[in-house]
């Protein structure tokens, strides 16, 4: 699946900022750094705020414990 806006390929956390922070049942994804245009915010904050959702357990993220 590619960006809604800018085409680029979407990893999973594209997905889940997208799903946490703009339309649950949105079909058209968008990155995170397009995102954060959508957004008003940094990209830099942006990823700081999945991080911790990741840490927090967040089920729209995969777990990064996991992957270490």
């Amino acid at each position: 699946m590619n960006c809604h806006q800018c085409h680029k390929e979407l990893t999973a956390d594209d997905k889940g900022a997208y799903l946490k922070f703009w339309d649950r049942k949105g079909e058209d994804m968008i990155c995170v750094a397009c995102l954060a245009g959508r957004l008003r915010c940094s990209e830099e904050y942006l990823r700081e705020r999945i991080q911790f959702l990741k840490d927090s357990g967040c089920t729209l993220f995969p777990d990064s414990k996991k992957q270490k």
